[in-house]
């Protein structure tokens, strides 16, 4: 039975990042809008659409921004070379994007390439707060895809775990999960969530200037192989088994997580003889 599935979201999100460094920068609004040009096509035009709106405050000592802790920085996937540059940074400065959550994708883009820029120019290291995670120049992602935005928590459930997103907040979106998950089936379980998440953020950017406060999607939730390669900001190229489809059935948890009913038996439609063998029945 098809059905609509209602999703509250709010009026506007803010883009939130920190940028630790090691050297002074006098005007780092300047240096922004002054290295802009020199980004990627696509990074350059974001940033181009939402400088206006970008905010850049000076911290008066980097214990006065919300700096995650060494420790969850590392746990949360940080290079050693990135929580260096972290604990041996001596300014920083909080960006900050309010947008509404159709602009979410854009302004995120923005956001994070200021960042970098403003990285780049005190010798530093970009921290995503939401993750939270710390980026150093090199690694920080020219793209913006989903995978490079959401990490996953897995939390012991009975004989197997559950799996949630964290990071679908900077758009104004609950987090997606999925129970009872064999821990061997983990991997695929992320990717899964990766591509649902990709297809409602990109359901959001279709709202455009409504004024909408709701998100409605259409439950069976078809998903497709390359939506989990367009998650991962990868082509599909010339692979056919990249049209291979799966109904989902979405609900809204009493949490106000997303769920998603049957991820195991849909993991294993999806990527079939490529899973490992233990733990199937």
């Amino acid at each position: 039975m098809h059905r609509t599935l209602v999703i509250p979201i709010p009026a506007t999100v803010v883009a939130t990042y920190l940028v630790l460094g090691r050297v002074a920068v006098d005007d780092p609004d300047l240096v922004v809008s002054r290295s802009a040009a020199g980004l990627a096509t696509a990074r350059a035009a974001a940033l181009g659409r939402h400088i206006g709106d970008l905010r850049l405050r000076s911290l008066d000592g980097i214990t006065e921004g919300p700096v995650p802790p060494i420790e969850l920085l590392r746990a949360s996937g940080s290079s050693a070379g990135a929580c260096d540059l972290v604990t041996s940074a001596a300014y920083g400065w909080a960006l900050l994007l309010r947008h509404r959550p159709c602009d979410s994708v854009d302004g995120e883009t923005a956001t994070r390439a200021a960042a970098a820029v403003l990285a780049a120019a005190a010798a530093g290291v970009v921290v995503d707060t939401t993750l939270p995670r710390a980026y150093t120049v090199s690694e920080e992602a020219a793209r913006t895809a989903i995978s490079d935005l959401v990490s996953f928590d897995h939390e012991p459930q009975g004989t197997g775990r559950r799996v949630t997103t964290r990071g679908l907040t900077r758009f104004g979106l609950p987090e997606v999960t999925a129970h009872g998950v064999p821990s061997e089936l983990l991997p695929a379980c992320d990717a899964l969530l990766i591509g649902v998440a990709g297809r409602v953020v990109a359901a959001l950017q279709h709202l455009g200037i409504s004024g909408a406060t709701v998100l409605e999607l259409a439950v069976p939730f078809r998903l497709q192989l390359d939506d989990i390669a367009s998650g991962y900001g990868e082509p599909v190229a010339e692979d056919v088994t990249a049209s291979r489809t799966i109904d989902l059935v979405l609900e809204v948890a009493a949490d106000s997580t997303i769920v998603v009913d049957g991820a195991v038996g849909a993991v294993r439609a999806l990527f079939g003889d490529a899973l490992p063998h233990a733990g199937r029945t």
